[in-house]
């Protein structure tokens, strides 16, 4: 009988082995016997091999099951699925030609051909077990076993599950959950994003089940998310801050900033003169917060209302400049006249302006009521972590008596890693000391012969106090800078000191570089003179340079060079330094070197480190740090940062990587004025004669730009004095806007939301005054905000000529150094939309003669090829005269 096709769809139905499912073979005929072979045995039938047999209804099933979970998982079966299907799928090539063909397992993991069948109507199906093989290399085969009762689900990493969890087992999950895990879970999937964003509910149970039901409900106009945001994020909140470690929140303003951001986004009370005098009912419309002298937050309302938990007093108010602006826009919404010509009467006025005083009234209440529960929680958390660190600290030190050999709690507090482990607010565990062991380990020599150390030195007095003597009188030699070894090195930096303060003064590098380049420069050309060219030591061997070479350089030239500079910015900046051991981001502390080297070996050196380099010995006086300058080889790697550095609190003495210069381009000539060949642009909008219009105007399209804010102001304030000069010009005389139009400044500006304009300005007046008149003058010397300069101005000074000296502004060629930055393309941008080119370059003699000289050698450093001499010989003539000290010896004068 001839074998039949499979059927359309379906596969054919064969055994292993080419076997029916009657146990006949394939073929229809006998196996032939060879001759001298015994008869073979007869084959097992399909229930002795252990197969399951499927219908093709079953098999159809499968096929659904199949085509579901590649939708539910993706349409492309992992690795392990591969290797585990349940199906062994034998199929010939379906192309309905007949089973002559020899068909092979494509789906599991089985790989051996197996002949094709003309007949059958089921498929064979084997274990989910991976076929093992006999020794001949046949697959094993085993039978099924027989499972009684419900089998246990294992879940696998590898495997992801099949089955969703439904939402109602989510929200019993979340109910048992933390705010700070909800603020985690929202960005895991889309699905719990939209869920935790619908139901605020959700974030009020997780509140409740973590700080209890007595904690205060958010305030009005804030969200349960929003809520537990503040309860529990991390990072300042305000648009580009770049800080992430922020933890700190003003209830007041309900935002989370860092102290940099504070100062931005408010303004205390006495800065806005204009504001209080035009709208002196926003006092009580708009929540008030109290800060101390010390510019620290206190707490939400007036100075007068001391909260029972507050411990320091109050000294004036700030506001959020984001609220006044709102208040003053609602108001001035609200006053306007209709288009039918009715004006709001007294009577409409007080009535909105005491619906908004009694909804903060509200607001600042419960704000109130936050703030407490907040600092009593603070202040039981203080008292707990204090009992923590006690246990923590009896831990380890019983475990580091059990070490082999023990480790004494003297040498236990001379590790950096204990210390730090102490602090941490959680009660000690075994595996807290099993990850503070290795940690240990590693120091614990250094630690143990620093107390021997100090065990010697404290048994042996005499010698001690002979030491001193000896180092004192060192000490004393080397005080007036005449020793032979001291004139060569003096001698030796001069020159290197002249080359670098050209640098600087031509702008190829950034001041805040100034002394750490010049001391590696020292170091490293000194260091590669040849002996016979160094001078001797005492002991007549080649001098190597020490601490106290530095320190010597630093006093005699360095900082004298930076005195010279007319610019006390820039000096200042040059002589402020970083230590490299302060990590602490809240502490801005910086150093003159002497100073930063005592501090070093004050702070930084009882703890073993990389640092303990400058530890202090008894053999110089305490006023100088007991700092051995004149032992103490001078490292490669002094530890000074530029303040542009980052601090990551350790310190390699002989680091050889190359020096990270502070940002510093300049693409343009640094003896033009911004301001040079441009006028201010022609327009009617806003009218040239309006001078509060035209600043806001100007303001506006800078106060996003990425430059500092007085430049900002310097361009506004320019451009509106020119454009109101320009339209009251009469006979060539120039009309001064009065004094009085700027008390208008302030609440202008506030209406448009701009802040930072006009604000941190001394008076210039005052500043060119002698020293003895501005030595107690507070507009002098520090920073004022817009009201009060105003004020002290109309009080002191003349109105006439507030233009030019009420703000001390940047100078025009500072202005064109900051637009030429990279960063600052697009507020070039906005300047030159301001003050468009005039297409006339001005000629040399309009230069003084020192300029133009200036120049003429700056054009031969840019094109050398078109001058006589190096760009470095161009350097040093353009900059000598400008930069270097009259009252400091010429180089040439040191001699060894």
């Amino acid at each position: 009988m001839d074998a039949q096709p499979p059927l359309s769809g379906q596969p054919p139905q064969v055994a292993s082995g080419g076997t029916t499912l009657d146990g006949s073979s394939s073929k229809g005929k006998a196996p032939k016997r060879m001759p001298g072979k015994s008869k073979p045995k007869a084959k097992p039938s399909i229930a002795e091999l252990g197969f399951e047999v499927c219908t093709p209804e079953s098999y159809k099933q499968q096929i659904a099951r199949k085509e579901k979970r590649n939708q539910y998982f993706g349409s492309a079966p992992s690795e392990y699925q591969n290797n585990h299907k349940r199906t062994l799928d034998l199929t010939d090539d379906h192309s309905g030609q007949g089973s002559s063909k020899r068909a092979k397992t494509i789906n599991g993991p089985y790989e051996a051909g197996v002949p094709g069948t003309d007949s059958g109507e089921n498929v064979l199906t084997p274990r989910s077990t991976p076929a093992r093989r006999n020794v001949g290399g046949r697959p094993r085969i085993h039978p099924v076993k027989e499972h009684s009762g419900k089998a246990v689900t294992f879940l696998r990493t590898n495997k992801p599950v099949s089955q969703k969890v439904f939402h109602d087992l989510w929200t019993g999950i979340f109910d048992f959950s933390s705010p700070e895990f909800l603020l985690r879970a929202r960005q895991i999937c889309s699905h719990f994003y939209q869920y935790l964003s619908s139901y605020q509910s959700q974030w009020k149970n997780a509140r409740f089940y973590t700080y209890g039901f007595d904690h205060p409900d958010p305030p009005p106009g804030l969200t349960e998310m929003q809520y537990a945001e503040l309860l529990t994020g991390v990072g300042c909140q305000t648009n580009g801050c770049n800080d992430k470690a922020s933890r700190k929140v003003y209830w007041g303003f309900l935002r989370r900033w860092c102290s940099k951001c504070v100062e931005t986004n408010t303004i205390r009370e006495s800065d806005i003169v204009g504001v209080l005098e035009e709208y002196s009912c926003f006092r009580d419309c708009i929540p008030k917060v109290t800060f101390d002298s010390w510019n620290r937050y206190l707490w939400v309302g007036d100075p007068s209302q001391k909260p029972g938990w507050a411990q320091n007093a109050g000294t004036y108010i700030r506001y959020s400049r984001l609220a006044l602006t709102r208040f003053i826009r609602d108001y001035d919404e609200f006053v306007t006249v209709t288009p039918d010509g009715k004006m709001k009467t007294e009577e409409e006025k007080k009535a909105w302006v005491d619906n908004r005083k009694q909804a903060n009234g509200v607001q600042v209440e419960k704000l109130g009521l936050i703030e407490a529960y907040v600092e009593t929680e603070k202040k039981g958390k203080k008292g707990r972590s204090g009992s923590t660190k006690a246990a923590r600290e009896a831990f380890y030190k019983e475990r580091a008596l059990k070490m082999d050999p023990p480790l004494s709690g003297d040498a236990l507090t001379k590790l950096k890693k204990y210390k730090a482990a102490i602090e941490i607010p959680k009660m000690p565990t075994e595996r807290s000391w099993q990850e503070l062991l290795p940690k240990l380990e590693e120091d614990r020599a250094k630690a143990e012969e620093r107390i021997v150390t100090e065990v010697r030195i404290a048994a042996n007095p005499d010698d001690n106090k002979r030491k001193k003597a000896e180092y004192q009188g060192m000490l004393e030699n080397r005080k007036q800078h005449t020793t032979p070894e001291q004139r060569f090195v003096l001698g030796f930096a001069g020159k290197i000191i002249k080359e670098v303060v050209t640098l600087v003064g031509a702008g190829s590098m950034a001041v805040v570089d100034f002394v750490p380049l010049i001391f590696r420069r020292i170091f490293e050309e000194y260091n590669s003179i040849h002996d016979t060219g160094k001078p001797g030591n005492y002991e007549g061997r080649p001098y190597r340079l020490v601490l106290d070479d530095a320190r010597m350089i630093y006093d005699s030239l360095i900082a004298k060079a930076i005195d010279s500079w007319e610019d006390p910015a820039k000096a200042k900046a040059a002589k402020h330094l970083k230590c490299p051991g302060c990590k602490r981001k809240d502490s801005h502390r910086l150093h003159e070197f002497e100073s930063l080297i005592i501090h070093i070996g004050s702070k930084h050196t009882t703890e073993v480190g990389t640092l303990d380099y400058f530890l202090p010995q008894p053999l110089t006086t305490p006023d100088r740090g007991s700092i051995p300058w004149c032992i103490l080889e001078w490292p490669r790697n002094l530890p000074i940062l530029a303040s542009h550095r980052e601090v990551v609190g350790e310190w390699d003495p002989d680091d050889h990587s190359d020096y990270v210069h502070a940002p510093s381009v300049v693409s343009c000539r640094l003896w033009d004025n911004a301001f040079t060949n441009r006028s201010v642009a022609n327009g009617e909008d806003p009218p040239r004669g309006d001078f509060i219009k035209n600043v806001v105007h100007a303001a506006s399209l800078l106060h996003l730009m990425p430059i500092l804010d007085k430049f900002k102001t310097q361009i506004a304030l320019k451009y509106a004095l020119d454009r109101y000069n320009n339209s009251h010009k009469i006979s060539g005389a120039h009309h001064i806007v009065p004094v009085q139009a700027l008390k208008d400044l302030p609440t202008a500006l506030f209406r448009e939301g701009i802040r930072g304009l006009f604000e941190g300005f001394s008076c210039r007046a005052c500043r060119a005054n002698d020293a003895r008149e501005k030595r107690h003058n507070k507009f002098a010397d520090k920073r004022q905000s817009l009201g009060e300069l105003i004020k002290h101005y109309l009080d002191v000074h003349e109105n006439s000529s507030w233009s030019s000296s009420l703000f001390d502004l940047p100078s025009g060629e500072e202005l064109m150094e900051a637009l030429t930055t990279p960063r600052a393309k697009q507020a070039y941008e906005t300047f030159a939309k301001l003050f468009p080119e005039t297409g006339q370059v001005p000629g040399p003699a309009t230069e003084s003669s020192k300029t133009a000289s200036l120049g003429t050698n700056l054009h031969r450093i840019t094109h050398p090829a078109k001058h006589d001499g190096t760009a470095e010989q161009a350097l040093v003539d353009a900059w000598k005269s400008a930069w270097w000290p009259a009252g400091t010896p010429d180089p040439s004068s040191f001699g060894p």
